[in-house]
This record gives structure tokens, sequence and C-alpha cells, in this order.
């Protein structure tokens, strides 16, 4: 087949795939009269649709196209990137976290934050939390729109906003349920993915005899372990308290479902990751180590020597879907943010629910025009995967662990918290643009982020010595 017929085919598939998504969603729409029903579900859901929209907001870009690129590249130390941080974060979530975020009953992160900082510690979590899903949202388009530059030879700027589009579009229509339902065909569509590739690369006789020799440590688990270590860390606290996560907590029906489902979404991703790095790994004897292109794009290149184009097309589309997947859960968590902690609390108290369901809905549209800023500024997957995980961990770890393990700690330590933590983010942001340059001492990435945690954890000790001063000098 000619590369425009199998472009036509590749996009003819694209197109009854996002129509799928959408017919889907609007099948599924109910009447919605509250937030609740928009951003929960009403908490109807059976749990192993929370566990696959779990694992479909979790699989993304990062999951695909960047540790399959790891694994060929480093080897088997690629799994200290975003496999073993995840499986970590599942069980955290599963015998630690999620029967407490149910029994919070709270709509969003922010409004049980404000429970036990105020107002002010909710604001600025909402305006992180926001940050942090653009962020997000961006790294996502940016594989989008190389997936589609490689694939398709579509601009990476109108394939951006195409995907983008598409996905505001259903999410729009469907709120949380929509976002649930099309995340298990999604789930479906990149598992597919995985199992075409994993065949291939196993079944198919090797290309390239001898990649190892050019390949030092490709088997150690431990090259560079220091930075592998921090990357761990810093994505273990970030994604274990991410507000994604603690919306599907939140829609199930009781804690001990929340529960199943976190571990039920552990073991789903156990079983993901392993085709990945069986994928990365064995891609080495597919895929010369000299071809440039090759090395960048590993998926996209093993998709292109399937034997069939529409296999080829299958692929692409599960990566896709794998990518759609993360946007929705995003936009959707950034909307109930912005709709109900910043402008609700905040601008609109009285506003009627009928009213936040509107505003809602226009939010998803909104999210979308920073995200895409940010994805033309920021072209390296990774690097913006990691600037989301940053600000997670180092602004919020430390204040939500305080919600669970130290409730008296009083409405200062929050706040100093945030605060404190946001300087290396900021400073980080402020070198990006080249306002600053920050002196050689200073930490390198992914370092920068323990040293928010730190501070971070200064600033909540701060907290809490100023609230305990503050009570005995009242009681004396």
């Amino acid at each position: 087949m000619e590369p425009f017929e199998q472009q036509a085919m590749l996009l003819a598939l694209v197109g009854v795939y996002l129509l799928l998504l959408v017919g889907l969603s609007k099948l599924m729409s109910r009447r919605m009269g509250n937030l609740s029903d928009f951003f929960l579900a009403g908490r109807s859901l059976p749990g192993m649709a929370i566990a696959i929209t779990f694992v479909a907001s979790w699989f993304g870009a990062g999951s695909t196209i960047g540790s399959i690129n790891q694994a060929y590249e480093k080897g088997l130390s690629a799994l200290w990137l975003i496999a073993v941080p995840s499986l970590i974060c599942c069980l955290m979530v599963g015998f630690l976290w999620a029967g407490k975020i149910r029994r919070l009953e709270s709509l969003s992160l922010p409004e049980a934050v404000e429970r036990q900082y105020g107002p002010l510690g909710a604001f600025l979590m909402a305006w992180i939390i926001l940050a942090c899903v653009t962020t997000y949202i961006a790294s996502q388009l940016v594989a989008a729109g190389h997936l589609f530059e490689i694939a398709a030879g579509w601009s990476p700027t109108w394939s951006i906003l195409f995907i983008l589009g598409a996905v505001i579009l259903y999410s729009w229509i469907g709120g949380f349920r929509a976002v649930v339902m099309t995340d298990i065909v999604q789930f479906i569509c990149f598992s597919l993915a995985l199992v075409i590739l994993m065949a291939y690369v196993l079944l198919m006789p090797p290309t390239v005899p001898y990649p190892m020799e050019m390949r030092v440590g490709f088997w150690d688990l431990w090259l560079d372990l220091p930075q592998n270590l921090a990357m761990l860390f810093t994505f273990v606290l970030a994604w274990s308290i991410a507000p994604e996560m603690w919306q599907r907590m939140s829609s199930t029906r009781s804690p001990r479902q929340a529960k199943m489902a976190a571990l039920t979404a552990g073991g789903l991703l156990g079983l993901l990751y392993a085709m990945v790095m069986i994928v990365g790994l064995v891609a080495v004897y597919h895929l010369p180590s000299s071809n440039a292109f090759a090395q960048k794009n590993v998926l996209v290149s093993l998709s292109m020597l399937l034997p069939s184009p529409v296999l080829t097309a299958a692929v692409l589309v599960g990566v896709l879907s794998a990518i759609t997947s993360s946007v929705d859960s995003s936009l959707n968590v950034g909307s109930l943010t912005f709709s109900r902690d910043i402008v609700n609390r905040h601008l609109w108290p009285k506003a009627k629910p009928e009213h936040l369901v509107l505003l809602s809905r226009a939010a998803t549209v909104l999210l979308g025009i920073p995200a895409v800023v940010a994805a033309l500024f920021y072209q390296d997957l990774i690097q913006i995967l990691w600037i989301s995980a940053d600000i997670y961990a180092s602004t919020m770890f430390i204040p939500v662990m305080g919600l669970f393990y130290s409730p008296n700690s009083g409405r200062l330590a929050g706040i100093y918290a945030i605060l404190f933590g946001s300087i290396p983010v900021i400073l980080n942001f402020l070198k990006d643009l080249h306002l600053i340059g920050l002196p050689d001492w200073y930490p390198k990435w992914p370092f920068t982020t323990l040293m928010g945690i730190g501070l971070s954890l200064v600033g909540f000790c701060v907290g809490i010595l100023y609230h305990r001063l503050t009570v005995q000098s009242k009681q004396t």
C-alpha cells in the first residue's frame, strides 16, 4: 500500500474512533442537575469501571511512547521512570489513602483542604491544580502532535488542535460519566495496541543480530541509580496525591470499593507496563541504534514494520487512545477545580447548581488554551511530564498528608507548606523562560523536586509551631 493510502487509512480510522467516543458520550449522558452528577457521576459507577478509568487516566503518552523509548535507549533501568512509580502509587493509594479520601465525602481536593487550612489554603491549592493539569495536558498534546506529524504528515500545531477539540467535545457532552465510559473503550484500544506490538517483537525474527555490543549497561537495573531514585521519589509523591486519583476515589460507592479499585488498577497497570517493557527491550533486535528516527520514535517505527497497514493503523489509534484518555481526565479535573473551587467558592457563591454545570462545561474549553500554549513552548514529552509532577510533589504532598495524619496542625501549616514548596518551582519556571539565571551550586533536575519537598516540610513545621504557640498564648 502506498504511503498516501496508508495515511488515508489511519486518518479514517482515527475519525471513526473519535466519532465513536463522541457518540458514546452522548449515549451515556444524562441530565446533570448538580456538580456531583457532572464530576462524580452521582457516585453510582461500579468498582471495575472506576479501576479502568483510573488506569486510563494514568496510562498516557509517557507510559507508552516515553517508556518504550526509554527502554529501547537505556534498557532495564527504564523501569524506574514510570512503571515502578505507578505500581508503588497504586499500592500506597489502595492500602493507605483510598478509604480516607472516600470518607472525607469531598467533591474535590481543595474542598477537603479548606476544611483544615481555610479558604486561603483551598484557593492556593486550586490554582496549583490548574497549573498541574495544564502542564500535564500539554505533555499529552506534545505526544499527539509528534504522532500525527510522523504517521500522517500533519503539522504538530494542527494535530494538537484537532485532538484537543475532539476530547473537549465528548467531555463537554457527558461529564465524568462520559469520561469513564470512553476510558473503557480507550483502555481496550491501547491494550490491544500493546498486544500487537509485543506479538510482533517476540515472534518475528530479529534483523539486528548483535545490538548489545553498543549498549553498555543495557541489562543493568541499577544504571544511573541516584537520578532514577530521585525521579522515582518525585513521581510517587506527585501521582499518589494527584487530583485525578482523588476524583476517582471520591466517586466510588464506599471506602472499601475505593480501596479495591486502586488495587485492581495496580494489577492492570502491572500487566500493561510488563508489555511496554518487553516491547522496548526487544525492539533493539528490530531497530538499529544507528537509525536516529527509530531512537526518537520507537513505537511508531515498530508500527511501520507491521505486516499489515490495518495493524499499523490499529496500533497508532491505540497510542492515540492512551493520550486522549489522559487528556479527558485532566480536563475534567481542571474544570471541576475552576468552576467549583475558584469561581463558586470565591467569586459566585450563590450560583445555582445548573449554572455551575454550564460553567463547568465552559471551563472544559477554556483550559485548553493555556495547555496548547504550553505544548507549543515545551517540545520534550518527559520534561513537561516532570514539570507537572514537580509542581504536585513540591507544593501538594506535605499539606495533603497533613489532612490524613495531622488534623490539628492549624491553617497556617498547610498555607506555609504550599508557599515554601513553590519556591523552587517558580525559580525553575523563571529559568525556563530565560528571565533569571541560577548559580552552579543550585540543584539540577530532578533533584530540585527533593528541595521543594524539603522546603514544604519546613513550612509545614513552621506553621504547626506558630499554631501551638498561638494556642498556648491564648490559654495563658
